[in-house]
Order: C-alpha cells, then structure tokens, then sequence
C-alpha cells in the first residue's frame, strides 16, 4: 500500500527491488489516490502494477494470478547487465486510441494500431510522436471488449520511409481505469498466451 506508516509503498519497493535476490519479485502497489502521477511514482519504484482503491475481487485476483504465473517463470537476476523482458509479447493488431494528459507533450489524441500487448504493456504504431514518459490514457478495442488504462510512453521511435505516418512507441500500463477493464485484459493475455501455446512449431 502507498500509505503505509513508517516506510510508505514507494520506499517498500525501491528497496525490494534494490535486492538481487528480490529484484524479479512481482510488486502490486494500491493507491486511493487515482492520478497518473502517482502510478508513474509507483513504476520509478519498481511496481510491476497499479491499482486504485476501492477495487474488487475479480480484478485483484486476477492480476495477483497473473504476477504469480509471471514471477515462475523469470530467472533470478545473475547478471545485471542481462535484464530479460519482464512478459512475454503477444502479436496482436488492435485499434488503440492514445490520448496525452500531461508530461512535455501537450493535451491532444491520436489513434493507432497495436502490433503486440503483454501483461504490462503494447507496442503500438501511432499517427504522430509522443515523447517518452508522456502520461497517456488508452482506450484499446479488443475482442474482450473496449479496455481503458493509463500509460506512459517508454520509448518512441522514427516512422520509416515505407511507413510513413506509423511512429513505433512502446506503452508501459501502469494502471487500468476500473477493476472490469483489468480484468478483461488479463483475459485478454491469458486467450493470447493460450494461443501462442498450441501454435505448430517449426523444424529445428
């Protein structure tokens, strides 16, 4: 919890994750306090979620039960300068509509297209350039349904001169808008992870 007496959420985390043999522990961070820049202070820290206070069970369970199927599966932290992704990716082409709420960019939208999603977060092709660290809010259509979450903008790159108008940005999740919209991209993950588990693979 952020709002713990003594040593409050962020210090907490910082220092888990300043642990080698802690660093690739999973860390939920909950807030009453719904503001993005809060969640960025949580993501700075380490927390590998957010979410707002008042929430309910299927929400928290879910994301618990995703952090857990990920914590399994990462190797302990032998070398720093080897840092794996946190969560697989997923090919997956969803409209996505991207709005700027603060940081160096103004308050404007665009909308894109995603390319692939994790459990923390997409890689999209957007209209036009959102610095990094921008505070986004997303809207991503899936076929769950409409899920709305906040974001920031961790890397932005160039359009390509075949593709020109498509900005590759990479989005880190730092926070879904309701308990239904975290639970309907866990779902949506979990179908993709599903998927990608049964496809044929390849001759070695």
């Amino acid at each position: 919890d952020v709002m713990m007496p003594g040593m409050d959420g962020y210090e907490t985390c910082a220092r888990l994750k300043a642990d080698p043999s802690l660093k690739a522990t999973p860390v939920l961070m909950f807030t009453a306090v719904d503001e993005v820049k809060f969640n960025e202070r949580a993501f700075r820290a380490g927390a590998t979620f957010c979410l707002a206070k008042p929430f309910d069970a299927r929400g928290f369970v879910g994301l618990v039960e995703l952090a857990l199927s990920k914590a399994d599966v990462l190797p302990p932290p032998l070398d720093a300068r080897r840092r794996p992704r946190q969560y697989r990716r997923y090919p997956a082409r969803y409209p996505v509509t991207v709005r700027a709420t603060g940081g160096t960019a103004e308050e404007r939208e665009a909308v894109g297209l995603t390319r692939n999603v994790s459990a923390g977060g997409l890689f999209c092709t957007l209209p036009e350039r959102f610095p990094v660290m921008t505070p986004v809010l997303l809207r991503v259509e899936t076929p769950a349904g409409p899920i709305a979450v906040a974001a920031t903008v961790a890397w932005c790159g160039s359009s390509s001169a075949s593709r020109p108008g498509a900005v590759p940005h990479g989005l880190r999740i730092l926070q879904a808008r309701t308990p239904e919209d975290a639970a309907r991209w866990t779902q949506v993950v979990r179908t993709l992870e599903e998927a990608a588990r049964h496809e044929p693979r390849g001759e070695a």
